[in-house]
């Protein structure tokens, strides 16, 4: 056996399922090689110190669901070959130092619950394909430098709890189907650009323990369906 290697047996074979590795102070690159290991299931190298950009070939293991590289200082862009790894349960990316855009294909995931990227320096806007990650429990899009407006379709996630989109510059106003994320505990937009004034659906957050709307230019009176 491999310190934090696990293989099963696949097709009367035995191949390594699962790579954890996380807070072992590791330095250097992750290897393109890994995409090699076809039955990879989760992948958490978490809490190194880890650098260089992330292997675009990573996105042919079709069977990973959990990847896990937050914390460490990776840098260039989240690959959009991510997009074909139709299984993946969690993403966690967060407090890296990654830049450029969001891939729309990400959200074209039936199986997407944890999506974490938050803490990096991504611009661009939040892709509208985010209403078909039906799934979603938590969206972590914090401290990044997102620009552009709320998509409609953030609607669409009607199984989400946590949605941290704080600290980034999105503009526009709250859009009225946030409503339907009625199952919403953390509701954060703080710390941005929007304007117009707070939808009265927002009165739909019955699950709602803290909604945060502060520092932005929002305009008008506060909802009586609160």
């Amino acid at each position: 056996s491999w310190y934090g290697v696990s293989c099963a047996l696949v097709d009367n074979d035995c191949h390594i399922i699962q790579i954890n590795l996380a807070q072992n102070n590791l330095t250097g690159t992750i290897p393109a090689s890994i995409s090699s290991i076809m039955y990879l299931e989760e992948f958490v190298l978490n809490t190194n110190s880890l650098f260089g950009s992330i292997p675009s070939s990573l996105g042919s293991l079709e069977d990973m669901e959990y990847l896990h590289l937050f914390e460490n200082e990776l840098v260039g862009s989240i690959p959009s070959s991510f997009g074909q790894m139709t299984r993946l349960v969690s993403l966690g990316l967060f407090s890296n130092q990654l830049t450029g855009t969001i891939p729309p294909a990400l959200f074209i995931n039936p199986t997407l619950m944890y999506f974490e990227i938050n803490s990096n320096m991504l611009t661009g806007s939040i892709p509208s394909t985010i209403g078909q990650s039906h799934q979603i429990n938590s969206l972590f899009l914090y401290s990044n430098r997102l620009t552009g407006s709320i998509p409609h379709s953030i609607g669409n996630l009607t199984t989400m709890v946590y949605c941290y989109l704080f600290d980034n510059f999105l503009t526009g106003s709250i859009p009225e189907s946030i409503g339907a994320i009625s199952k919403v505990v953390f509701f954060a937009l703080n710390n941005n650009l929007l304007s117009g004034t707070i939808p009265s659906t927002i009165g739909h957050l019955q699950s709602a323990n803290d909604v945060y709307l502060d520092s932005n230019s929002l305009v008008g009176s506060i909802p009586s369906s609160i």
